[in-house]
């Protein structure tokens, strides 16, 4: 999956821990807390359990792969048989949102598909493919890609999962 609005370039980071080892939720183990490492970080490949990825998206999923890039943290779980049967993305924009959330909803509004969406953390809405959360400083990008007719609604059982792990 592809977030061409917001990130041009991601880079993959190997090392990132919290992903790949046994006890992560990325095996389908137990979450972990979202904030187990230094203050104002989140492992957004603890949010939800490779188990989860793959109800969502109705067919077995990979673990999740990490990547960094500036302020921004992803983890993205694809379809075991490819990404072109689904993936899902988790993307934090760390720090300073809640400052710059004006200026992204209204941007945001230009979208034919917009709407605003209740109950997920401090502000919400969806551009019609992904749903952007505000939640502290912090903004969650959450998306599910795949030949589905009902992506929002997948991503919406995606942040509640993973928020409920902040």
């Amino acid at each position: 999956m592809r977030f061409k609005s917001l990130i041009v370039v991601v880079i993959a980071l190997a090392a990132l821990a919290g992903c790949k080892d046994s006890s992560s939720p990325a095996t389908g183990s137990g979450a972990k807390p979202a904030n187990a490492g230094a203050a104002g970080t989140v492992d957004p490949c603890s949010l939800i359990t490779t188990s989860e990825a793959t109800a969502v998206l109705g067919t077995p999923a990979k673990d999740g792969a990490p990547h960094s890039f500036q302020n921004t943290k992803q983890c993205q779980w694809d379809a075991a048989k490819g990404p072109t049967d689904g993936s899902v993305a988790i993307l934090v924009f760390i720090g300073g949102q809640r400052s710059n959330w004006a200026s992204t909803h209204d941007a945001a509004k230009l979208s034919p598909k917009f709407s605003d969406v209740q109950g997920l953390g401090d502000a919400a809405f969806s551009n019609g493919f992904d749903l952007h959360i505000l939640k502290g400083d912090d903004m969650y990008q959450i998306g599910v890609a795949g030949p589905f007719q009902d992506s929002v609604d997948r991503a919406t059982t995606v942040a509640k999962e993973a928020l409920a792990r902040v």
